[in-house]
């Protein structure tokens, strides 16, 4: 049936058309996220004051009978006056069990990782373990909650000594220590429930008072005005990618991808060319051995697969980043090259010597 050319008007000028909106709160003072990021590490009182509010945030989700699945720093706002926010609901389940694996891999708990039925709940207080970690210390705990990852692999055969050995700068303090070992079990039904977190003597320590935390967070402020205003007159670094097929995805969960690139936030390359390599310390150890054969400077980065090198030749330089990064569902490992400075002709030059050397080494 034809429609007249009234209501076609009609319906181009939005009248007699049904909608549906939300209206939101506006959390003026932005994630969480960026003042981890970009102005450090937060004090313990700090913390404990931002992780009780998210304790409380989820208890009343739980209540009502809702699991979150995608806690997660950019996930957490901060209004007016400096409260938390639990933000972006599209992940949010009634069910008690679910099998699909959602959220942001490094939050994830390891039933969800390994597409096991798991509580939404439980990953919920799994990913609020992650998440003060990261605001004591401003880096993750590990990379993924699975066997294949290296600091994780201590959890899982609960080699706390060795794991707290690798973090014995950050200063934790042993309540915390105990209370997070307990969050990020590898059995969800041996880690602590909400109530018993509430309960636990690290949760229940010193916090910062509301004047406190508006003190911190206006020097935080300045302190991220300053720091992004100092980058714009700079040229940022260019991240080249030597690779026939290159695909852009920074984080596995892709309404996360969107949010970074609104946000103009570093994106990376993943590359494609995965090889059969279970392990990513034979692809940071194959790098290295590359380094001292070609008397390349470099440094290894201890808290994750990283490789920095600095290589001259003929009066050229270059500065790069090599990531091993890991294919979301299988044992298979690539590498990824960064340019950091210098000359683009030597940067392909390593990176074909580190691929040829790769190609030999291992197996797709």
């Amino acid at each position: 049936m034809g429609h007249s050319e009234s209501s076609i008007a009609n319906k181009l000028d939005g009248k007699g058309i049904e909608v549906m909106y939300l209206a939101l709160e506006y959390a003026e003072n932005g994630e969480l996220f960026d003042y981890i990021a970009e102005t450090g590490s937060f004090s313990e009182p700090v913390t404990r004051y931002y992780f009780r509010q998210l304790i409380s945030a989820l208890e009343y989700m739980h209540e009502l009978g809702y699991a979150h699945r995608d806690v997660k720093p950019e996930n957490i706002l901060i209004d007016s006056d400096f409260n938390l926010k639990l933000a972006d609901f599209g992940f949010t389940t009634e069910k008690e069990i679910s099998q699909s694996r959602k959220g942001t891999y490094g939050y994830m708990a390891p039933e969800v990782l390994a597409k096991e039925p798991y509580r939404g709940k439980d990953a919920d207080l799994f990913a609020t373990a992650v998440i003060i970690f990261i605001l004591l210390s401003q880096h993750p705990p590990f990379l993924r909650a699975e066997a294949g990852d290296r600091y994780y692999k201590k959890i899982i055969h609960a080699n706390w000594e060795k794991f707290w050995e690798i973090y014995e700068d950050e200063g934790f303090s042993e309540s915390f220590k105990d209370m997070f070992s307990q969050m990020v079990c590898p059995d969800p039904d041996l880690r602590l429930t909400l109530e018993e977190v509430k309960n636990h003597e690290w949760y229940n320590g010193p916090v910062a008072s509301k004047g406190q935390i508006q003190q911190e967070f206006l020097m935080r402020q300045a302190k991220l005005i300053q720091t992004r205003e100092s980058k714009k007159p700079k040229a940022s670094k260019k991240k080249d990618k030597f690779d026939e097929t290159a695909d852009e995805t920074d984080d596995p969960d892709s309404h996360a991808n969107k949010s970074r690139k609104r946000k103009n936030k570093p994106m990376y390359k993943k590359y494609t060319k995965f090889f059969d390599v279970a392990d990513g310390d034979q692809m940071v150890n194959a790098v290295v051995d590359i380094a001292k054969k070609k008397h390349y400077k470099f440094g290894k980065s201890p808290d994750y697969f990283r490789v920095e090198i600095e290589a001259e030749k003929d009066g050229n330089r270059v500065s790069m980043t090599i990531n091993v990064l890991k294919a979301p569902e299988e044992e298979k490992r690539c590498l990824e090259f960064l340019l950091d400075s210098g000359d683009k002709l030597l940067f392909r030059e390593v990176y074909e010597t580190c691929k040829k050397y790769s190609k030999a080494l291992f197996s797709y």
